[in-house]
């Protein structure tokens, strides 16, 4: 989440980066656990912490 809500929107970068072989098996990962996909979750809801908007 971190990574999307800084604007990264490259998915098999951020899937390469934690660990996943493809950016495919990361969306079913984040949709098993949240419900929704990182585009809808990000379009749904507010970033849950201002931290990762606002970085030093």
């Amino acid at each position: 989440m971190w990574m999307q809500q800084c604007g990264s929107r490259d998915y098999a970068y951020i899937a390469h980066h934690c660990g996943y072989s493809d950016q495919s098996h990361l969306i079913r990962d984040f949709k098993a656990m949240s419900g929704h996909t990182p585009k809808s979750l990000l379009e749904h809801c507010a970033p849950y912490s201002d931290l990762f908007n606002s970085p030093v």
